[in-house]
């Protein structure tokens, strides 16, 4: 079974291990899965398959044909510890998954009172942030039932348990048993190593009667339901209906963030979260999360989420329009808590005034916080990051630091970390750095009005047609460095009154759920985009992942075009190689700027929509292209996919990425992206790899690949297999 890299049944469970090849086994399955692991986790599955031999060998009424599995995969992200199956005395038949725990309890303590605690690491030293047990097994149970469906079935029960083999209940400190959490466990079972026999006398009951090959097979074999898209799912997170169970490391991020947001509402003060994650970790998922359980608290007045990427906005105000907060008619609205991040800034709030701002895509935050409309008035001195910061009590910043494409786009991790650390020096260096700017060009400003009263002066000695241009120039010129001198306001409208610390925290989400829940396609697509062949280490199974290579643009478009015909999220999408036409062709419909020998496409709506009889064939806009069906007809870009999700994503490679000989890799071709503009070919390698990155990574079923380069398709062709 390609979810479970060990199962046997509890005689078979008992000869490996008497044996000492259990573990061995369990590697054998991760390596025959292309599941990796880590010494510290080899360590771990030796500590739990023996507390399991030891938990068996007291529960001597389970019978020797009830199954044992280890590293159950879980459906679209994340693996349960230890699953058993069989029939109990009420014959009826039983599935129990175990979440397992090395804690002891010197080892873990209580950070908050809402379940995050902080757990001793096993290598490497330090300490590292988790959910309580029982969280983890009530959003693995959640999640099991929701998309397993043998599980639904009348005679068979799903049990969730948690236990730490190690931990004392009875022992101080015993945080896990705290009464905060007398709700969970009456839900669920937590059990300590001074509950074994209860553990033991449970099992018993729930598996004494056998036949766990039969239930097994049936999970096993189960039809896995499909799953819902994210933008589909957000009215229902704001009506406290979840469809997106949260699961591992995102659960202690979403109780990190309930819990500053708890003592800075309390206490005061200023907290940055960095939450790190790639594709598919689930960061927009959690950021959702939060902002619908803090506007059910009645908060929502004050906690935003906010994005650049205008497509993931303007989807999601509009799933939300229809949500009330509060459920009355004049109740706020939930599409107004989705904000543009130039919205950010002194003008519209005071220091510290908006509670919780969720900032996802975090890695395109910009150098400024002014946008090109905005009115003079409204323009701030301080950076992206630091006007974020000053606005918020508490500020989230959801990014993945492979995912900046664009040179303008400079938000990192390190940067954010740096900023918020220093935040107070921050202020004033961009206090100082404005300043300067300012009296820089009050000094332009002054040289250009000296050459403006020369020119006139000396009027009757030039010629009226070089008169009248030169004069023309210099009025633009000082039109033009006037309005930055009057910026000057900024200085003396933004002030500081914060005089503590920032507290800085960083989660890193590692489990993704996306790519049909595999991580090695995920590592795959690293190795290939960024590595030479000599160092791909990570390849996926073709039952894991639905990967293909296409030698024809038209085969793949009809490929996606048939797949959403069928009701599956699928469209096409290409690196920006093509010119992108601002007007229509002369019939009144979209140029077909995409041409590849005979193929041609539109790309998606830009500034001008075609007319009639075409105007219904397209989608609206480059916003709504990844959503409205009529976007199957048109060619989207990385602008109007990142930050969303498909089904399948057809990906077009353009000209601007070629596979280089020389070093077995792939490489970025300058001149070739309508973009990427940068004469720094370090900087625009690594964006035009982060595009196709994102690209490769849109689909939760499959990706399918066309390049327009014949080399690159075979390097990606010959990385498929290992070597």
């Amino acid at each position: 079974m390609a979810r479970i890299i060990y199962s046997a049944s509890k005689k078979d469970f008992f000869l490996d291990w008497s044996m000492h090849r259990l573990v061995d086994k369990m590697v054998e399955g991760a390596v025959f899965n292309h599941i990796g692991y880590s010494p510290s986790e080899l360590n771990s599955w030796h500590a739990n398959v023996n507390s399991i031999a030891s938990l068996l060998f007291l529960a001597d009424k389970v019978s020797n044909d009830s199954v044992i599995a280890f590293e159950y995969k879980v459906p679209n992200g994340g693996r349960i510890d230890c699953m058993m199956y069989g029939k109990g005395e009420d014959r009826q038949y039983h599935v129990i998954h175990i979440e397992l725990k090395q804690w002891s309890n010197k080892t873990v303590h209580e950070i908050y009172d809402n379940g995050v605690f902080e757990v001793e690491a096993f290598t490497g030293g330090g300490y590292r942030a988790v959910s309580h047990p029982l969280k983890q097994v009530d959003n693995y149970h959640r999640h099991l039932m929701n998309y397993v469906e043998a599980l639904s079935a009348p005679d068979c029960h799903l049990e969730g348990i948690a236990y730490c083999y190690n931990y004392s209940s009875v022992d101080s400190p015993h945080d896990l048993f705290a009464p905060q959490y007398r709700g969970l466990n009456e839900k669920y079972t937590l059990y300590s190593k001074d509950e074994i026999m209860a553990l033991s006398m449970r099992l018993n009951k729930l598996l004494c009667l056998g036949d766990g090959l039969s239930i097994f097979n049936r999970v096993a074999e189960s039809r896995i339901r499909p799953t819902k898209k994210l933008l589909d799912s957000a009215a229902n997170m704001f009506k406290g209906i979840t469809e997106y169970a949260l699961l591992e490391e995102q659960i202690t991020a979403s109780d990190e963030i309930y819990a500053e947001v708890q003592q800075r509402l309390k206490n005061g003060g200023k907290t940055a979260i960095i939450i790190k994650g790639g594709p598919g970790t689930g960061k927009t998922v959690i950021a959702l999360n939060v902002l619908a359980e803090l506007a059910r608290a009645g908060i929502y007045r004050n906690v935003y989420f906010t994005t650049r990427s205008k497509a993931l906005r303007e989807n999601l105000k509009l799933r939300l329009k229809d949500v009330n907060l509060g459920g009355q008619d004049d109740a706020a609205n939930a599409g107004d808590l989705i904000t543009n991040i130039f919205d950010y800034k002194p003008y519209h709030f005071g220091e510290s005034e908006v509670d919780v701002l969720l900032i996802d895509e975090a890695h395109r935050i910009g150098n400024s916080s002014n946008f090109m409309t905005d009115k003079k008035y409204e323009q701030t001195f301080l950076s992206q990051t630091m006007s974020l910061l000053y606005c918020s009590k508490v500020c989230v910043f959801f990014i993945d630091d492979h995912q900046a494409v664009k040179s303008s786009e400079i938000g990192s991790s390190e940067k954010i970390r740096y900023i918020a650390e220093n935040y107070h020096q921050q202020f004033e260096a961009d206090k100082e750095a404005f300043s300067k700017t300012v009296e820089k060009n009050r000094k332009r400003l002054q040289k250009k009005k000296e050459k403006r009263d020369d020119l006139l002066r000396e009027q009757v000695h030039i010629d009226n047609r070089i008169f009248a241009h030169t004069l023309a120039s210099l009025d633009k010129d000082i039109i033009e460095i006037q309005s930055q001198v009057d910026k000057e306001h900024c200085l003396l409208d933004t002030t500081q009154h914060f005089s503590g610390k920032v507290k800085v925290l960083e989660i890193e989400l590692k489990t993704q759920f996306r790519c049909n829940g595999s991580d090695n396609y995920l590592d795959w697509v690293d190795d290939v985009v960024f590595k030479p062949s000599a160092q791909i280490r990570h390849f996926f199974k073709s039952e894991d992942y639905d990967f293909r290579i296409f030698d024809s643009p038209k085969d793949l478009y009809d490929t996606i075009h048939s797949l959403s015909d069928s009701g599956r999220s699928a469209r096409v999408a290409a690196g920006y190689c093509w010119h992108w036409s601002t007007d229509l062709a002369s019939n009144g419909d979209l140029k077909k700027d995409v041409v590849i020998g005979d193929f041609k496409m539109p790309w998606e709506t830009n500034l001008v929509r075609a007319r009639a009889p075409f105007r219904d064939m397209y989608a609206s806009s480059a916003d709504t292209w990844a959503t409205e069906p009529q976007g199957i007809n048109q060619i989207g870009c990385i602008f109007s996919i990142q930050g969303l999700e498909l089904d399948y994503i057809g990906v077009i490679i353009g000209p601007d990425l070629d596979y280089d000989p020389l070093t077995d890799s792939l490489v970025s071709v300058p001149g070739k992206n309508m973009d990427v503009k940068t004469g720094d070919a370090e900087i625009y390698d690594k964006h035009i790899k982060n595009i196709y990155r994102v690209l490769l990574t849109r689909g939760t079923k499959g990706c399918f690949v066309y390049s327009c380069n014949p080399s690159v398709s075979s390097f990606l062709k010959k990385m498929l297999t290992p070597r």
